[in-house]
């Protein structure tokens, strides 16, 4: 029943797209998280289900660090990228690997074009100085930190779980470990909707700036999210 369900959602938000709907697509990840369901938790397309003012406060941070674009690293589909545009008019540019793949019959639809990171025009956006670093449910480490040594801008962006999430990034956004001769800071943060995911922004900064679970309490009271606090 619930692959039915999965099913039936994907096609609406696969023809709001064809119609350039995003609101629509915004509201069906509103009514899952409303009421407490998971039928489009579908990591081919999207790990988190952002809401409208989500998508705001990813543009806001990106400006206020004086970047103009958004480059997302390890995009998938792209479908995120496309949606925070959408909303937003953000310019945002969508980095992936392995084109074979994303252009063979076994991938899922792509929201964006993408730009192939190993392939050789794909490298100097990652590097470009006047645009933020999303990484998305990013899991790999040690490409995260090739990609920060490479970047020459000043602000990153991570999305992923926090405590109790039951989800696994790396890196996770409130645990950035990171070498590197300049210190990053926690510029803001904010949840994903109440879904205990949330969107981290860095900053370079001449101190650090720890986080601790009790900041988090604090933004899950102010956003009246109806989940267990974190201890």
């Amino acid at each position: 029943m619930k692959d039915e369900i999965k099913k039936e959602i994907t096609e609406k938000l696969l023809q709001y797209y064809k119609h350039g709907k995003w609101k629509s697509i915004i509201n069906l990840f509103h009514e899952e998280v409303r009421e407490g369901n998971e039928n489009f938790y579908d990591e081919r397309y999207l790990w988190v289900r952002p809401s409208e003012n989500n998508l705001q406060f990813i543009k806001q941070q990106t400006v206020k660090a004086g970047c103009y674009q958004l480059v997302s690293i390890g995009c998938g589909t792209g479908l995120l990228e496309w949606l925070i545009h959408k909303a937003t008019g953000l310019e945002v540019t969508g980095i992936e690997v392995d084109r074979g793949w994303w252009e063979s019959s076994h991938a899922p639809p792509i929201f964006l074009p993408l730009i192939y990171a190993d392939e050789t025009h794909g490298s100097d956006i990652t590097t470009n100085k006047n645009a933020a670093l999303l990484f998305c449910y990013f899991n790999n480490g040690s490409a995260f930190s090739e990609y920060m040594r490479q970047y020459e801008g000043n602000c990153f962006i991570v999305i992923g779980p926090g405590e109790g999430r039951g989800t696994h990034t790396q890196p996770a956004p409130f645990n950035i470990q990171l070498e590197s001769e300049f210190t990053w800071k926690l510029e803001a943060f904010q949840e994903v909707q109440c879904t205990k995911d949330f969107i981290a922004v860095y900053v370079k900064s001449q101190s650090e700036l720890e986080v601790s679970p009790s900041k988090i309490v604090r933004l899950t009271q102010q956003d009246h999210c109806p989940f267990k606090e974190v201890p």
